[in-house]
């Protein structure tokens, strides 16, 4: 009994770090729909759902990152957006990496 739990505990183990391996290697475009940011920005964040939230196209890579933390740290502070989870900082990397070759 005490050796299947600890098999069990093992596999779980396995499965969450495979799991972290494979969400943390996945590319800018995967990340900005798991985060959500094409619900407001467009499938390339060059379609904005509304006139007040931005296009993210044509914006410097490095711009982004800055606006996008900017904008984390507003909502963090606010009741605004729709942000529920924000995107890690390698995370929000990726993501400024992938919209500037939009």
């Amino acid at each position: 009994m005490k050796h299947s739990r600890m098999a069990a505990a093992a596999a779980g183990l396995i499965l969450t770090v495979t799991s972290t391996l494979s969400f943390a290697e996945q590319n800018g475009g995967d990340l900005f729909k798991y985060y959500a940011c094409n619900s407001c920005h467009g499938e390339n964040g060059s379609a904005p759902i509304k006139d007040e939230i931005p296009s993210l196209n044509g914006i410097g890579e490095e711009k982004l990152v800055q606006l996008m933390k900017d904008y984390i740290e507003k909502k963090a502070h606010s009741n605004e957006g729709d942000c529920d989870t924000p995107p890690t900082n390698p995370h929000l990397n990726k993501i400024a990496s992938w919209l500037s070759k939009q």
